[in-house]
């Protein structure tokens, strides 16, 4: 643990390194009440003024920039990098960007802090503010302090920045759709997850982690670049758009709140089966097996990635989740009325 002088030194020389801040073009009440705040150095204040702003519609460089500055006068420093980080993603090439990328050096200079984990010691404040999480001053990738219920897993929340050319960033409504979506978890499958070391990545599209996704045919002719999202393990890749068509790197039209809500929560199940490992439990496979059994023939080909040998159950175990939240797909309920006792196995092992 560093020493409140040398914290507070630190800090100091953060902020006066990080003066220049650009004009910005609209003033929005809550950014200039921000800007009165920070002024006056009451700095948590102004750190909720800048994130209200920036739910209202500022997606300025400048506001995100303003709010890591607040959290690091308010000596939080684990909010303060999350912000600078975020920064740094989303507005590459900018000089707010820039200004974030040399905050975040002086601040942690051997880069040894990684988004979603716990603080280390060496850049721990002696007195860390807390931030607890609520509905008027989230950030963009912590709304909680780590630890907390499904704040803890919105601490792992990455949004990534678009790496091809013509690609629009993620858009503010779609990453306040999944967070609203990951509060639906209950607090006990929140916790696991977060235990279990899992991740959220929201992604303009696949391509922008993955070009060659664009060409990979997942199935018949769709590829992995249109899809909506896949689970990889417990790292969920949750994705804005889907390109227009094979092989090419245009996107279509960002998809509407139900299908990021849906998306979210299924991609969550699958996760969280990945920590329980709950479609290995003999009981929970009888049941599928039982409720296979009686499927018609005629219901068989709507529900084909639910049946598939192997990965079937997982779809299943998933989409039955959805259901259970009280979330809908297109799928959702053609799958909770097809296993009916797949749907109460989870209900009474998950106590939904």
């Amino acid at each position: 643990m560093i020493s409140t002088k040398k914290t507070a030194f630190t800090l100091a020389l953060t902020l006066l390194s990080c003066q220049f801040l650009p004009a910005l073009a609209k003033q929005e009440d809550e950014y200039k009440a921000g800007v009165a705040l920070y002024t006056s150095k009451d700095y948590a204040k102004a750190a909720d003024k800048f994130w209200n702003s920036i739910t209202q519609g500022n997606n300025d460089a400048i506001a995100y920039l303003y709010m890591a500055h607040s959290y690091a006068g308010a000596q939080n420093i684990y909010e303060s990098l999350s912000a600078y980080h975020s920064v740094v993603d989303l507005y590459k090439g900018t000089p707010e960007a820039t200004l974030a990328a040399a905050c975040i050096k002086r601040m942690d200079p051997q880069n040894v802090w990684r988004r979603g984990q716990p603080l280390p010691a060496s850049l721990a404040p002696a007195k860390p503010a807390v931030v607890t999480a609520s509905k008027s001053s989230p950030n963009i990738i912590t709304t909680a302090a780590p630890g907390s219920a499904s704040g803890g897993m919105l601490a792992r929340l990455t949004v990534l920045a678009p790496s091809q050319t013509g690609h629009d960033a993620v858009s503010a409504s779609t990453i306040k759709t999944v967070k609203a979506a990951v509060q639906l978890l209950p607090a006990n499958f929140a916790k696991m997850l977060v235990e279990g070391g899992a991740n959220i990545i929201i992604a303009p599209n696949s391509s922008d982690k993955w070009p060659e996704s664009i060409n990979q045919v997942k199935s018949g002719e769709t590829t992995y670049a249109q899809e909506v999202g896949h689970c990889y393990g417990r790292d969920m890749y949750i994705y804005e758009r889907p390109i227009v068509e094979k092989g090419v790197f245009k996107l279509g039209e960002a998809r509407k709140s139900d299908e990021i809500r849906w998306v979210t929560v299924n991609q969550l199940f699958h996760a969280l089966d990945n920590c329980g490992q709950y479609t290995k439990d003999p009981n929970m496979v009888i049941a599928y097996n039982q409720d296979l059994e009686i499927i018609s023939d005629e219901k068989k080909g709507s529900l084909g990635d639910y049946l598939a040998e192997g990965s079937g159950i997982g779809e299943t175990f998933a989409e039955i989740g959805v259901a259970l939240l009280g979330v809908q797909g297109q799928n959702t309920n053609e799958v909770a009325n097809s296993f009916i006792r797949t749907k109460a196995y989870m209900r009474k092992k998950l106590r939904i």
